[in-house]
């Protein structure tokens, strides 16, 4: 196969990358230049279709150009990378709506209660220091997954041939990143997780006993180059999140959650420099309505209440850390939380509906009486498949 090297002078393609497993070892060794091949520019290609339908077209086989047979002119048709230096700066200016409050780590549960999000300093002093550069480094030999969809995974060394490739992630509007939440699970890349901490404020998560390989995906580390981001969404089955930025930059806009989902483009899964490019002007002028907007920096966190749609937007390469959880103190989220997961997790809702039901409590005193869930208990107590009797070096560590 035709390799496709960076089409400059300059550019020295090196060997082609070995293949990787999930047996293979971290590695201190720097990625290969740019080099890619057929096989790599397939996987990317369709990396991108899974993240972005809108943008995927089939395979130009009879294409001359290597390039454009895997649409790379798409990933570039805004050219935000050429605009960039320019973009950035407006991003980084006077931000328009409400700011997301600053509060120190005490407030924290005040801001679950009311269901507001707020940004706390200081909760990951004792983490072990990364950067995006640094993480590709560090595990450039192992895979990692770059979407939420369970989707294809790809080795480091391919994703920095990517990333530094004058042609692909150099001029992407929204590189690619890695978003992987299986990490913890995965035996060569489950070593991640001692590199931080659960803060102790968010540690009361209702799903803290459950094992991490019974719970619907949760825990994720977020790594990408600037204008790589999360695009206009709302976190799963009702829960909040806690994200902690490592080391980078990171633009933030969250809507209330009684927000018109569909005015503001929730579902047309657009890219998040995008959506801020193409809607920057109607935030500045009040037309999609009242919103919060906040700037976060290098060991801050920001608190995202359930329900709220938010983008989140890397202006600088980026490394970060987070955590979905089940919260107990506003009573309409927790409604709200033990519907979804019925509706969309129905195994792991016998499964924590079985132990709350067996210890009794609190909890289980203010969800007993909701829609379903007696059902589903009782449903599961006639049978021990779902068993959540797994060893205690299955658990996650919320309650760190």
């Amino acid at each position: 196969m035709s390799a496709l090297t960076a089409l400059t002078e300059t550019d020295q393609p090196g060997p082609n990358h070995p293949s990787s497993s999930p047996s293979s070892s971290p590695s201190s060794s720097p990625p290969p230049s740019n080099f890619l091949d057929e096989d790599d520019m397939l996987l990317l290609h369709t990396l991108k279709s899974e993240e972005r339908p809108h943008l995927s077209t089939p395979i130009q086989n009879s294409s001359s150009n290597q390039f454009e047979k895997y649409d790379t002119p798409l990933w570039r048709r805004h050219n935000l990378a050429e605009k960039w230096p320019e973009i950035s700066k407006m991003f980084q200016g006077p931000l328009p709506g409400d700011a997301v409050p600053c509060v120190p780590p005490s407030a924290v549960r005040d801001y679950e209660t009311s269901n507001h999000p707020c940004l706390i300093k200081g909760l990951s002093s004792t983490w072990s220091p990364q950067t995006f550069t640094s993480f590709l480094l560090q595990y450039s030999n192992l895979s990692f997954r770059f979407s939420d969809q369970h989707g294809s995974m790809l080795d480091l060394q391919t994703y920095s041939s990517y990333v530094s490739h004058p042609l692909l992630g150099k001029m992407d509007d929204s590189p690619l990143a890695i978003y992987d939440s299986e990490f913890s699970l995965t035996p060569s890349t489950s070593e991640i997780i001692k590199s931080y901490t659960v803060p102790s404020y968010f540690s009361r998560c209702l799903w803290s006993s459950i094992p991490a390989s019974k719970k619907p995906p949760f825990q994720w580390i977020l790594a990408g180059p600037a204008r790589s981001g999360t695009g206009l969404h709302v976190d799963p089955v009702g829960t909040n999140a806690w994200v902690t930025l490592v080391s980078g930059l990171k633009l933030w806009i969250l809507f209330d959650d009684t927000v018109d989902k569909d005015f503001i483009g929730v579902e047309e899964k657009v890219e998040s420099s995008v959506w801020f490019y193409e809607n920057w002007g109607k935030l500045k002028d009040g037309t999609l309505g009242k919103f919060r907007m906040c700037m976060q920096r290098e060991g801050e966190t920001v608190l995202v209440p359930a329900g709220w749609p938010h983008a989140v937007l890397n202006l600088e390469d980026s490394y970060a850390v987070t955590h979905n959880y089940a919260c107990g103190e506003n009573f309409e989220v927790l409604e709200n939380m033990v519907g979804e997961v019925i509706k969309e997790e129905r195994r792991f809702a016998k499964i924590w509906f079985k132990k709350l039901r067996g210890e009794g409590g609190e909890v289980w005193d203010k969800i007993k009486g909701m829609e379903g869930v007696q059902e589903i208990a009782e449903e599961e107590s006639d049978s021990d498949s779902d068993s959540d009797s797994d060893s205690d070096s299955d658990s996650d560590g919320d309650s760190d």
